[in-house]
């Protein structure tokens, strides 16, 4: 594993921001390569440049930058150390979860689901009218859904 870590350092340019759902900087790892290698499959590198990319979150939980959002913040954890190692560990627990889906009422945060099916069956709101009003941006029933924690 640790010879793979090193070879994957080599090979991919850049260190990878890891944000929560709030945008708090949790941890710098060394690079994309290495990040998926951790994450148990180097080909996850393409998943990981998707979420870079979108500004979407990886699994749910995540969001990804080749940059700072702030630039004199620092992280929250070491790399290496055990708080990194746990929120490794917490990334491959969440490989089901493709998009969550947050929802809010009347202004206020209420719950965050797993995906849309999710939400359609604990809310009784057809998926279809969830993803319509996460495009629109709009309200329905007093209900806003969106694909992440925060707006910006």
């Amino acid at each position: 594993m640790e010879t793979k870590l090193k070879m994957s350092k080599l090979l991919s340019t850049g260190s990878i921001y890891i944000y929560n759902e709030f945008k708090e900087l949790l941890a710098i790892a060394p690079s994309l390569i290495s990040l998926a290698v951790l994450l148990g499959n180097k080909s996850l590198s393409i998943s990981l440049n998707r979420a870079i990319r979108e500004k979407s979150l990886f699994r749910s939980s995540w969001y990804l930058s080749r940059e700072p959002i702030n630039e004199n913040e620092k992280p929250l954890m070491e790399v290496p150390s055990l708080d990194y190692t746990n929120l490794i560990s917490q990334m491959i627990s969440q490989k089901h979860i493709r998009k969550a889906i947050f929802v809010f009422k009347d202004g206020e945060f209420l719950c965050k689901f797993d995906g849309v099916m999710n939400a359609e069956k604990a809310l009784n709101i057809s998926h279809e009218t969830i993803k319509t009003n996460i495009e629109k941006k709009s309200t329905y029933k007093g209900y806003r859904f969106s694909y992440h924690r925060i707006e910006g």
